[in-house]
Order: structure tokens, then sequence, then C-alpha cells
């Protein structure tokens, strides 16, 4: 079986696991090429080698509106690019440069692109947890064997199945379940993309709907909650490594958290989630 592709973390997220690729020379430290792809950025390939993750130089690039690839990694990148063989539209094979995920964030903060947030919340909430999760960290010769991948992708796709079915009947269960029912049945910490497709919205809008509430403010390309609500146990931050131990912390909401924006909507903005709007649930 040549190719399998599985969908996960949600509709617009696409995890694809590729036979190995043939190189001039076997390096048991690479693992195989991954493809994810987004409705907004297109096509992002990443390979893990050594135990760290690598991104595809000119797909980042091209996805964050630079025009010239190679300037813009010899502009903005420090890091020593890979080189993997990819296979170009032509179908012939290039050595493709990939660059670390501490170059990729310096790229994400150099863009001009209005929407490098929501790019940085892709790959930080979805991409690379979903890396770690299932793919790049599976044995290579396990990934030799199609039993093994049919497997995998049937696991992921009954996961999805349930996950969808149990939210399907949450809806279902009662002739207007409200918001805090759905709320109650969870305790996982949620990214404000999340949050925002309650409502139908943007990360973007909800973002500037809080910031338009006093709720946070923006400082260096991050929003903080101010002070009074910073305590009220609303959002946890978690840190993550990208580059020779430099970090980045990344806010994520609690339920408590998502409570309180259900709440300040409804009060302030007349704004319901979609499952409380008319039509939204029978």
């Amino acid at each position: 079986m040549g190719l399998l592709e599985a969908l996960l973390l949600g509709s617009h997220t696409f995890l694809r696991v590729h036979r190995r690729l043939p190189r001039k020379e076997p390096d048991m430290a690479t693992r195989d090429l991954q493809v994810f792809t987004n409705d907004a950025f297109g096509t992002i390939r990443t390979v893990e080698h050594e135990d760290k993750v690598y991104f595809c130089g000119r797909d980042v690039v091209t996805a964050l509106g630079y025009t010239n690839t190679s300037k813009a990694i010899q502009d903005h990148c420090r890091g020593v690019p890979f080189r993997y063989p990819i296979v170009d539209a032509l179908g012939r094979t290039q050595e493709a440069r990939f660059i670390t995920e501490g170059d990729l964030y310096r790229l994400i903060f150099s863009s001009k692109l209005p929407a490098a947030q929501d790019f940085e919340a892709w790959v930080v909430d979805e991409v690379l947890p979903t890396i770690r999760r299932h793919g790049v960290y599976a044995i290579d010769e396990l990934l030799d064997n199609d039993e093994f991948l049919e497997h995998a992708i049937v696991q992921l796709r009954s996961e999805r199945a349930k996950r969808l079915a149990a939210e399907q009947a949450l809806l279902e269960a009662a002739p207007k379940v409200s918001y805090y029912d759905v709320v109650l049945q969870s305790d996982s910490l949620l990214t404000i993309t999340e949050i925002a497709k309650d409502y139908g919205l943007s990360a973007k809008k909800l973002n500037l709907l809080l910031h338009d509430a006093g709720v946070q403010f923006k400082q260096s390309g991050r929003w903080f909650l101010y002070a009074r609500f910073a305590e009220q146990g609303y959002t946890q931050s978690k840190t993550h490594e990208y580059d020779e131990g430099k970090t980045r912390t990344h806010m994520y909401w609690t339920q408590k958290g998502r409570l309180f924006v259900y709440d300040l909507l409804k009060n302030q903005f007349d704004l319901l989630p979609v499952i409380e709007q008319d039509g939204g649930a029978a």
C-alpha cells in the first residue's frame, strides 16, 4: 500500500504517512516524511532527524507570505538546514532544505503576513502534537509493515468517530443542551482557536472581542490576561522548547476560563455558542 491518509485533530488537518523515500545512504537517525495540509496555509512537510523535528523551508516560507525562499532562510534562519529528498511537482527528486523548529519560529516572528499568528497556532496546537503523538516516534520497522499501518489508521479513524458520536449524542440527549452541559463533560485545556469554533468565530476575532472587553492585552505578538483576571484560574501556560534550550510560552484556557468567556460574550456582546443559537441544537 503506497499511501495512507488519516484525518487527525479536526477537519482541516490531514496526516499522510508515506512509505520510506529512497536515499543515497540509509540514515537510521532520520524518520519518514510526514505531510500536513491546512486550508489556509497549504502543505507543510516535516521529518525527524536525530530526535528533532525539521520543517520544509520552502513550505514554511510560502505559507508565511515570503516571496524569495533562499533570501528568507538566509535572512532569518540561524540553524544549519537539514537536506532531505522530496519529489517535486514534475516527479523529480530534489534535495530540499528542512529547517529547525527554532528557525520556524524566527520566520513566523519576522513574517508580515496578518495570519502568521494563526499559522503558529496551527503548528503548535495541531502539527507538533500530532507528530509527537502519532507519527514521528513510531518505530521504523513497524512503519515498513503494511498490517501495522492499516491497523493504526483504522484505530485513528475509530477514535475520531467515537469522539464525534459522543459529541452528537450529547447534543441530542436533551431538548435543548446548554453550553454548560458541554463544558462539564470535559476537563482538558483548550486553545483560543478551539473556543472560537464554539461560536463560529476565528481565533483572531475572539481575541479582539476579549481585548475590547478589557480581559486581555497584546504584547510582543502574544496575548496576556490583565492582572484582575490572571489569578482566577481561567488560563494555564505551557512552555515549549524549540531551539537549543530556548523556550516559548503559550496560553491555554481551562474549562473555568471557557465558562468565563461564555458568560462574558453572552452578557456583553449578546453572542451565544452555536449549539445555543436558534437552530443550533434541537
